[in-house]
């Protein structure tokens, strides 16, 4: 496990998809937060103790079904911390599936963790996927999960809104608030594992994800 900032450690697991996997723990004074990916079972088991450490885990939030492996993190993470799991109401069904880790879910209008941790509903990969914004004093952190990312100059943005179109204008706050770095949940060797925002790679994330929400709240014929 390494810090990656004052607040932020990254647990990473390689190789994965020609590349690495990241969890995170967000170390906060209301309780700290656990940003699991899949296949991180046995990685963020070793580092139990030294969690433990950090203050332990207040809450676990998942982007998405796809991040819940089968060996009983979730469970284990819950045994140890007494942290239960956070995700959107549609995963349900299929989470239910993969483990029977006690849960919290949330509806559309996402969920808060205090004033600086915000689960955000995005139907990316699927219907019941979300991104995760923190502000840790001065800094504001995008947490992507695989559904944006900047490769070669340009950003590549996924979304499923076409069959609820009246979140359209949810989504596009999006593209307001304020951020530092984007952090996704993996990235193949060769790309930058996180992005630090400029100006100009401010401007191109709001334009490009202001244009894939144009696209995809277009009805399908």
């Amino acid at each position: 496990m390494e810090r990656i900032f004052p607040n932020l450690y990254r647990i990473t697991d390689e190789p994965i998809a020609r590349g690495r996997r990241y969890s995170y723990l967000l170390v906060r004074e209301q309780g700290n937060l656990l940003l699991p990916s899949a296949q991180a079972g046995s990685s963020l088991r070793d580092h139990f103790d030294e969690i433990e450490g950090l203050g332990g885990v207040s809450a676990q939030f998942i982007n998405h079904v796809h991040d819940v492996p089968k060996d009983g993190l979730h469970e284990a993470v819950c045994e140890r911390f007494g942290a239960e799991l956070h995700y959107h109401e549609i995963e349900r069904k299929k989470v239910r599936t993969k483990t029977k880790c006690p849960a919290a879910e949330y509806g559309d209008e996402g969920l808060a963790v205090g004033s600086d941790f915000r689960a955000i509903y995005y139907p990316g990969c699927t219907l019941g996927h979300s991104v995760f914004h923190w502000r840790d004093r001065d800094e504001h952190f995008l947490f992507t999960s695989h559904v944006m990312n900047l490769a070669h100059g340009d950003w590549n943005i996924s979304l499923k809104l076409s069959t609820m179109p009246h979140l359209r204008s949810q989504m596009l706050e999006i593209a307001k608030l304020p951020m530092d770095y984007a952090l996704p949940t993996g990235a193949r060797y060769g790309q930058e594992d996180y992005h630090r925002f400029n100006d100009y790679t401010r401007k191109t994330f709001a334009t490009a994800l202001r244009s894939t929400i144009r696209r995809a709240a277009k009805p399908k014929e």
